[in-house]
C-alpha cells in the first residue's frame, strides 16, 4: 500500500513539483521528462524538514559534500535562453532557446539542455539568461511568440505522428 512506503510521500510531491511547474510555465507535454529531472534536482540539492538529514540536503547525505547549486539558481525550466552557435558571417551567433536543465555526464561542467526552435534538445555550455531589458524589447518579445508557436506545432505534430504510428 502507498501510505506503507516511505517513498511514496516523496515521489507525491514530486509529481505535484512537476505539475506546478508545467503549468506556470506553459511547457509542452512532450517535455515532462525534463521537467522530472529538474525537479529531481532541486528537490535533491536543496533541504527539506526531514529530521533525520539534520538541515542537510539528501545530495549532501549521500555524497558527504556540498551540491552545486549554480544551475538551478543562474535558470528556471523552460525559462528562455540565449545560446551561442559558430555561425558564419552575416548569420546570428546568439540564438533565442529554452532552457531545460543541467546536462548530466555530457560535455564539460555547466552544459545545459536547450530547446531549439527545431523542437529538438541540444546540449550547450555557452548560455546566458535573457535580460529583462531585452524580454522588454519588442524584436525579443515577438521572436519569442515566433519560437513558441513553432515548438508547439512542431511537438503536437510529432506526438499525433507517433499516435498514427501505434495505431
Amino acid at each position: 500500500s502507498p501510505w506503507q512506503n516511505r517513498a511514496e510521500g516523496h515521489i507525491r510531491e514530486t509529481k505535484r513539483h512537476i505539475h506546478r511547474k508545467m503549468k506556470a510555465n506553459k511547457v509542452p507535454k512532450r517535455l515532462w521528462s525534463y521537467c522530472a529531472k529538474w525537479s529531481c534536482d532541486v528537490r535533491n540539492k536543496t533541504t527539506s524538514n526531514l529530521f533525520a538529514l539534520e538541515g542537510r540536503t539528501p545530495y549532501e547525505a549521500i555524497y558527504n559534500h556540498t551540491p552545486d547549486i549554480s544551475s538551478l539558481c543562474e535558470f528556471d525550466f523552460y525559462e528562455p535562453v540565449w545560446y551561442y552557435e559558430p555561425n558564419e558571417f552575416p548569420e546570428d551567433k546568439r540564438i533565442l532557446g529554452r532552457w531545460l536543465g543541467e546536462a548530466h555526464k555530457v560535455g564539460q561542467a555547466m552544459c545545459y539542455w536547450v530547446l531549439t526552435s527545431t523542437g529538438k534538445p541540444i546540449a550547450r555550455s555557452t548560455v546566458q539568461p535573457i535580460s529583462d531589458a531585452e524580454m522588454a524589447t519588442d524584436v525579443v518579445k515577438a521572436e519569442l511568440v515566433a519560437f513558441d508557436e513553432s515548438i508547439s506545432e512542431k511537438l503536437s505534430k510529432n506526438f499525433e505522428e507517433i499516435g498514427r504510428a501505434h495505431v
